[in-house]
C-alpha cells in the first residue's frame, strides 16, 4: 500500500494537467494564428505582383501614345481624346481611352488628324478593351486622369494641357484590397515641349 500510495502521488495532479492542456492550447492557437497571417500577407502580395504585371502593359499603351499626341481633345477624369501621331501610313490617329464604371479600360480609334466636332463626330473604326480590372475611383479618390498646363498647375481646359498625369488601380480580387496595385505615370506631350522649348 505504502508502494502505490508512493507511485500516486508522483504522478500528476489533475489541476497541472488542466494548466498543462490551457498552455499547450494558447501556444496552438498563437503559432496557428501566426501561420495564417503570413499565408494571408503571402496571397496579398501574390495578388499585388499579378496585379502590376497586369496593368503595366496597359501603362505602357497609354503613356507612349500619350507622349506622342499633338493635341488634347477632351481633358475628363476617367476619359481623354488625342490626336497622336504613332507613324502609321495614313497619318495622325484619333485616339479615346475610357473606363467605365465597370472597371474596363477601353480604346477606340480613328484615323484623323482633329479633334471631333459636331459636323464631323469621332466615329471609331478600331477598339478594343486594354484591360477590365481597373477599380473606378469614388468622389474623393485620385483619378484616373489628371491634367496640367505648361507651368505645372492643373487645368481642365483641353486646348492648354501640357502633360497627364495616369493613376490605374488594378485589383483582380476585390475581396483582398491589399492586393490592388496602383501604378502612375506623368506624360509629358512632345509637341507641347517642342513648342515651349522654341518660345
Amino acid at each position: 500500500m505504502a508502494r502505490l500510495r508512493e507511485l500516486g502521488e508522483s504522478g500528476m495532479s489533475l489541476v497541472e494537467m488542466m494548466v498543462a492542456i490551457f498552455i499547450f492550447t494558447i501556444l496552438t492557437v498563437t503559432a496557428l494564428s501566426v501561420m495564417i497571417t503570413l499565408l494571408d500577407t503571402s496571397s496579398s502580395a501574390n495578388h499585388r505582383f499579378d496585379n502590376v504585371d497586369d496593368v503595366q502593359p496597359v501603362m505602357d499603351v497609354l503613356t507612349s501614345d500619350i507622349r506622342a499626341a499633338s493635341t488634347v481633345c477632351t481633358a475628363n477624369p476617367e476619359s481623354v481624346v488625342i490626336v497622336t501621331d504613332l507613324g502609321y501610313a495614313g497619318g495622325p490617329v484619333l485616339m479615346d481611352f475610357t473606363l467605365s464604371t465597370t472597371g474596363s479600360l477601353n480604346e477606340s480609334s480613328e484615323q484623323s488628324g482633329a479633334c471631333p466636332t459636331s459636323s464631323a463626330p469621332f466615329q471609331p473604326t478600331a477598339g478594343h478593351v486594354l484591360t477590365s480590372k481597373i477599380v473606378y475611383p469614388s468622389s474623393n479618390e485620385t483619378p484616373v486622369f489628371s491634367y496640367f498646363d505648361s507651368t505645372g498647375a492643373t487645368t481642365t481646359t483641353a486646348a492648354s494641357v501640357a502633360s497627364v498625369a495616369i493613376n490605374l488601380v488594378d485589383n483582380d480580387d476585390t475581396d483582398i484590397p491589399a492586393s490592388a496595385a496602383t501604378v502612375t505615370a506623368q506624360v509629358w506631350l512632345r509637341n507641347v515641349l517642342y513648342s515651349d522649348a522654341n518660345t
